[in-house]
């Protein structure tokens, strides 16, 4: 650069914000100049947020942020980078569902502001640990209702959390790991709920809190209904387990799927391991072959459907020779 050059962008120096503030110069542009006047990278980055500003409405349209524009004051706009996964708080695991959650959703108490360790009452007003903290109660705030005017007592509270353990997806694990069976959750009276976590428990009160998984739905069979706890959808959704009998009739459907229906002296045997997982033992027979093998069976919730899926490892023995048949999983159903 000649001293001529040096010369002349300085003149410039004191129209740049100008020109910048109507798009006149390019953000590469902007840092070039400035460079070459001397200005430190701060002062350089300062004239930045002019040259953004476009010189046309439409091209300050295109610039501004979603997430910025709040179109109506009682009404909060969050632009995040993808949507949620599943709306239902006991089956949803991912920081863009939670964000749709807690907007409707409460529990029985919640971090307080920023802190890590300190708690602050929402659905409880109250609460108190006993002295070795391995059972904890909630004494449940009066007056709170569901979006429906439903009450809010203590046996709706343990419904909801009868309802999160059977599901046995998601986020449970934050609550098995204190509590492994429904039956130590009760409900003394409407305004009470009782955690009998059978052991010291100092953490629990981080679980109850956690963003994940314990807000309370109402899980209420409604009239005239076998057992449907609403879902964050508003409509009814029924709490599905695998059991030894559906795990039986899963395992036939996968095997009549992957081999045909001629299975001849067909044998099952299932394990269920948890509410969410089981394993079978198959054998049968068929056009001179012998079957033996195992079909592991699951429920998963995938775009916020809950699917039963099956894989399966099978050997195949005919005249001495033998051949593995494995499938990975496959969705077999969806409710």
């Amino acid at each position: 650069m000649t001293t001529h050059d040096r010369d002349r962008q300085r003149a410039d120096a004191p129209e740049m914000p100008q020109q910048a503030a109507t798009s006149a110069l390019t953000r590469r542009q902007i840092l070039r100049r400035t460079g070459a006047l001397g200005l430190s990278l701060p002062a350089a980055r300062a004239l930045l947020p002019a040259a953004q500003v476009a010189a046309s409405p439409a091209r300050a349209s295109r610039l501004a942020s979603p997430a910025s524009v709040q179109g109506d004051a009682k009404t909060l706009t969050i632009g995040v980078n993808g949507s949620p996964s599943d709306l239902d708080p006991h089956a949803a695991y991912d920081y863009r569902s939670t964000l749709a959650i807690r907007g409707p959703y409460e529990q029985l108490i919640a971090l307080k502001g920023a802190k890590t360790e300190e708690y602050v009452g929402a659905i409880a007003e109250s609460w108190e640990a006993n002295d070795d903290k391995s059972v904890w109660t909630f004494t449940i705030r009066s007056g709170v209702t569901f979006q429906d005017g439903t009450p809010v007592d203590a046996e709706v509270v343990r419904l909801s959390y009868e309802r999160f353990l059977t599901l046995g997806i998601g986020p449970v694990g934050v609550l098995t790991r204190f509590v492994e069976d429904a039956k130590q959750i009760t409900a003394p009276d409407a305004g009470r709920v009782v955690f009998d976590l059978g052991k010291p428990q100092p953490l629990f009160e981080a679980a109850i809190a956690s963003q994940y998984g314990p807000q309370v739905v109402n899980a209420r069979p409604s009239s005239g209904a076998s057992n449907p706890p609403a879902a964050a959808s508003g409509q009814p959704r029924t709490v599905r387990r695998l059991t030894v009998t559906n795990s039986t009739s899963y395992t036939r459907t996968a095997l009549r799927r992957q081999f045909g229906k001629g299975l001849s002296r067909l044998r099952i045997s299932c394990r269920v391991r948890t509410s969410t997982a089981s394993k079978c033992s198959v054998s049968w027979r068929t056009s001179g072959a012998s079957y033996k093998g195992n079909v592991w069976l699951r429920y998963k919730t995938i775009r916020s459907r809950l699917r039963w899926q099956y894989r399966l490892e099978v050997k195949k023995t005919k005249s001495g020779h033998t051949q593995t048949v494995r499938r990975p999983y496959t969705t077999g159903g969806t409710f």
